[in-house]
């Protein structure tokens, strides 16, 4: 930065003085002093009006204005490249894109949206078209114009199955479908990107939780059993996984497997949150099950471990009206 600053300052009218002028404003922009670097593009453009590096310039100047969150002048300077009819392709692209997302950092999601509309024709790759229609959609969601983005979501299904799509690429469809409440196809999207080759172990039993999770508030018992069955050929000490399950064998009123279910949660993190509720449904399964005994053993095992939690307490209710004394209607 020094040495550019030095020459042109002692020989202001050297030949190479275009790119040396150039290079310098990308020197302050490197070292993210943009207020200096927008100065120096602001000069360059301004001696150099006819160099071939104009239209860079100009894009580069809104960019830096950005980052000192001048979004006006930003936005005033990349319309001015999109308008300029000498503009390269790949030039305007960067423009529009520039462009749109000012206008979405501003909350101007309308303009935002028309200029990505805009932006479309430009793009030959699938893969582009694809990240502009998601911004598109990400649009309409901030609109809050969910009969737009539903047509529009739907209107794209079909293309969807014509790109070649990463674990983000479904995971953010599977997102907009959510936002509209289309867990149909929302479902569909997080499976797709579940199965993934690329995605991570991390990344995919926390997706298959938020699937179980979805399976679950629908009443699709059998469907949310198989995905927390999956997450835990996966990591079989996921605790969660293990009391959901342990939950909706219950519901099935298969008490056996419930308690199995319930036990392993328990074993596996003895201080997990739900272990009081885990515990108090261990008695409510041996109860259904006709072995009395065995159920008043672990409520009276809730109520002395949690004697303050909700389960505690309403577990040494339910030992209570267990016992023989109060079944034979004696005081106890």
């Amino acid at each position: 930065k020094t040495k550019y600053e030095k020459i042109l300052k002692e020989h202001p009218y050297i030949k190479d003085a275009e790119e040396i002028l150039l290079r310098l404003a990308s020197s302050y922009e490197n070292i993210g002093d943009y207020k200096m670097a927008s100065k120096t593009y602001q000069e360059f453009i301004h001696y150099f009006p006819l160099s071939t590096h104009i239209t860079s310039a100009y894009i580069t100047l809104g960019e830096c204005f950005f980052k000192q969150n001048l979004y006006l002048k930003g936005i005033k300077i990349l319309r001015r490249v999109i308008r300029n009819p000498g503009a390269k392709e790949n030039e305007l692209k960067e423009a529009y894109y520039n462009l749109a997302q000012g206008y979405f950092t501003l909350g101007l999601y309308k303009k935002a949206r028309e200029t990505f509309y805009e932006m479309l024709p430009l793009l030959n790759n699938t893969e582009e078209k694809l990240k502009i229609q998601l911004k598109i959609g990400e649009c309409y969601l901030k609109e809050e114009d969910t009969h737009s983005l539903r047509k529009f979501l739907f209107a794209l299904l079909n293309e969807f199955n014509n790109y070649s799509l990463s674990f983000q690429d479904y995971f953010e469809i599977g997102n907009l479908f959510l936002s509209v409440d289309e867990k149909k196809e929302a479902l569909q999207m997080y499976e797709k990107a579940i199965n993934k080759e690329e995605v991570g172990v991390f990344q995919r039993i926390s997706l298959l939780h938020r699937v179980a999770k979805m399976q679950r508030e629908s009443g699709d018992t059998s469907a949310a059993i198989k995905t927390y069955q999956k997450i835990l050929n996966l990591n079989g000490k996921d605790v969660l996984s293990l009391f959901r399950l342990g939950d909706l064998y219950y519901s099935l009123k298969k008490y056996k497997e419930a308690c199995y279910f319930y036990e392993a949660g328990i074993k596996e993190n003895p201080d997990d949150e739900k272990v009081s509720w885990a515990l108090y449904q261990i008695g409510n399964c041996y109860q259904y099950m006709g072995n009395i005994e065995k159920a008043r053993e672990f409520y009276q095992k809730v109520s002395k471990d949690f004697p303050e939690d909700f389960w505690g307490t309403l577990a040494k209710k339910r030992d209570k009206i267990s016992s023989p004394l109060f079944i034979r209607g004696e005081k106890s």
